[in-house]
């Protein structure tokens, strides 16, 4: 059996871990510095901020993390900063642990989690540019564990 080209190996190999590894760039949380940003974080079809969603629809989240200690009691908080407003997002889910979609609560220490949730856009907000700052609160310990920051512009659409 004749042996492959490296070069169409490499080639595979490389497209296959690019499409693989689609990721949002995010950035480090303003409200609080010392929270670690997740593995991995995918804004619906976003690789680069600002995240266009269009008005009336939903923000995908979808992110990896690893589990800094055992987490049972966990919650996501979802925050808007525009022009020095705050806006407090209400979430469909108040646990946490029902986003987890590769293992469930608790978790343990050190265990690799695929989390993903979901924000809703009503036309409440009208057209803005905004930061979001999503975190994931630990009720046990009393602190944030993980979060990351990312731009988004709410457009109308036809």
């Amino acid at each position: 059996m004749p042996i492959p080209n490296p070069k169409i190996i490499f080639a595979i190999i490389y497209f296959s871990y690019m499409i693989s590894v689609r990721a949002t760039n995010v950035t480090q949380c303003t409200l609080f510095t010392d929270v670690p940003v997740p593995d991995n974080v995918e804004i619906g079809n976003c690789d680069e901020p600002p995240c266009i969603v269009p008005i009336n629809s939903t923000i995908n989240i979808a992110m990896n993390f690893t589990s800094p200690r055992t987490l049972g009691n966990i919650f996501p908080i979802a925050i808007g900063d525009t022009f020095n407003s705050v806006i407090n997002f209400p979430l469909e889910e108040e646990d946490a642990c029902d986003g987890i979609v590769n293992t469930e609560c608790p978790l343990e220490e050190g265990e690799d989690v695929e989390y993903k949730s979901q924000i809703s856009v009503s036309s409440d907000f009208g057209e803005i540019y905004f930061s979001l700052e999503y975190y994931l609160f630990d009720r046990d310990a009393e602190n944030f564990f993980e979060c990351f920051k990312v731009d988004i512009q709410m457009v109308l659409t036809d």
